[in-house]
């Protein structure tokens, strides 16, 4: 959402936003973790998919994003996703084929 009102925001001013490596955590643009947008992105797909799997039901999907599960080797899926667009790609997934009927 913050994203598409900035390039509205530009968009209207007639400007562009230049398109620069956002240092995440660790020292700047080190290039060990993807960019701060980019994983919040992932996390936002996770959190979406999550609630399609569970029809919306807050207290569930809160429930399962929070609980450590065995294909992510003990860890949340909320933590796996955290990390990296690929550990959000995992855990979407993993939802995915929950949905389809697959023991997971």
């Amino acid at each position: 959402m913050t994203f598409l009102v900035a390039c509205n925001y530009s968009l209207a001013l007639g400007r562009s936003i230049p398109n620069r490596r956002v240092p995440s955590d660790g020292p700047p643009f080190s290039g060990r973790r993807e960019p701060l947008g980019e994983r919040v992105q992932g996390m936002a797909r996770v959190e979406f998919e999550a609630g399609r799997l569970w029809s919306g039901d807050q207290a569930a999907t809160v429930r399962f994003l929070n609980r450590p599960h065995l294909l992510l080797g003990g860890r949340t899926p909320l933590d796996v996703a955290r990390e990296s667009t690929a550990g959000a790609d995992l855990v979407v997934r993993i939802i995915g084929e929950a949905r389809a009927g697959v023991a997971v």
